[in-house]
């Protein structure tokens, strides 16, 4: 379901904020990534091989909110 993707996601991007390693291997020689559950765990996991922990990040200002009259 969408729900449980979504959770795996937060998983997903809870432990490699802290430092987990998607190739770390079992004693069968699989990797984490290996187990990715979804194309949208796969994908998340291609990102932060990509751009490391800044795919994580929001874009510049994307935080920032603004009023119904433009102001900050």
């Amino acid at each position: 379901t969408v729900h449980a993707v979504m959770l795996c996601m937060q998983i997903a991007k809870m432990l490699l904020s802290y430092g987990a390693d998607p190739n770390a291997e079992d004693k069968g020689g699989k990797k984490a990534r290996d187990f990715a559950p979804s194309k949208e765990i796969r994908e998340f996991i291609a990102a932060y091989d990509k751009s490391g922990s800044l795919a994580f990040e929001d874009a510049p200002g994307s935080w920032i909110k603004e009023t119904k009259d433009g102001s900050e």
